[in-house]
């Protein structure tokens, strides 16, 4: 007899389910967002992403904001840097749209410095090992952990002998193929070196303990995040960090819900992941990026903001 009770009752439950969405659709189309009310309920407590990558001394995982500029190396026909695609309603149809947002072409500045001077222990990261160098969060325990043949003597004699290493280029006369780069976002002074990386990092581990300064020269590449983009951007849009996975049932809510809203890659590490820009003058975009910001959801312009004042 249960049995039967709950086989007579499945049906209405199917039926009570699609009333509820075809409520909450019409709740949608006149411009109260319900669907992505609950999307945004569900996920309140989830992990979502961060424009933070993991901290550790390979030159890969600083954020490059000095090539955001690129457009979805996926697309085609091939879009101009700057491009912005999304989404808009116009004269009834939800349709795509294509605008050209000329802060993404300028959103950083760099300075090439000839002949720039530091001390070794300034480096704190490199761009190329045999080692994985994602795996350190410093040069010191790279070393210890790979080479310990190369530190085995604390004495000014091993240091030599580190430093005279021929694949440590920087230290080379005559060569400039190894050069410094600074991203002021991020603060470190990383090598980009062809070779030598656990020769450098030991010369630099036992120089730091006997206290003898190692002089690097070479041309250093500085970037910096230019705040005038960044206030132009969040003068007209508010940038929010895709969820990652949940990205796709998300576009199909902001579909039923025709908010107007651009898309844009995050540069290289963080490049799996996406912005999306709400535009500030239409209400249901600012409505949509109130509930998913509630939700969790990082606020990319208030993050960069907090890299400018670093």
């Amino acid at each position: 007899m249960v049995g039967d009770q709950s086989y007579r009752l499945q049906p209405q439950t199917v039926i009570q389910q699609s009333l509820v969405r075809a409520y909450k659709s019409a709740l949608d189309l006149a411009g109260y967002p319900a669907s992505l009310i609950e999307w945004g309920d569900r996920h309140r407590d989830s992990n979502l992403p961060t424009p933070t990558p993991d901290f550790n001394v390979c030159l890969n995982s600083v954020v490059r904001w000095h090539l955001w500029k690129g457009a979805r190396r996926s697309l085609w026909p091939r879009k101009p840097p700057g491009s912005l695609l999304g989404w808009k309603e116009r004269g009834g149809y939800y349709t795509s749209i294509e605008i050209q947002r000329n802060e993404l072409l300028e959103f950083c500045r760099s300075e090439t410095i000839d002949n720039w001077t530091c001390d070794i222990q300034d480096v704190v990261g490199l761009a190329a090992s045999k080692s994985n160098l994602t795996q350190f969060v410093d040069l010191d325990t790279l070393v210890e952990t790979n080479s310990r043949e190369m530190i085995d003597a604390i004495t000014p004699e091993k240091l030599q002998e580190n430093l005279a290493h021929s694949e440590i280029r920087v230290l080379q006369p005559g060569s400039n193929s190894d050069h410094f780069v600074h991203h002021r976002w991020d603060g470190r002074i990383f090598l980009v070196n062809c070779g030598g990386s656990h020769h450098f990092a030991a010369a630099r581990y036992i120089a730091n303990r006997l206290s003898i300064p190692v002089p690097l020269k070479g041309r250093l590449i500085a970037h910096a995040i230019n705040p005038a983009a960044v206030a132009s951007l969040n003068l007209d849009f508010i940038m929010l960090v895709s969820p990652g996975e949940e990205l796709h049932t998300l576009l199909q809510i902001l579909h039923r819900y025709r908010a107007t809203y651009f898309r844009h890659p995050l540069p290289q590490p963080l490049d799996n992941l996406d912005v999306l820009f709400f535009p500030r003058n239409e209400k249901r975009s600012t409505r949509a990026s109130a509930v998913l910001r509630n939700a969790g959801l990082v606020d990319l312009g208030q993050h960069l903001l907090s890299l400018l004042a670093k």
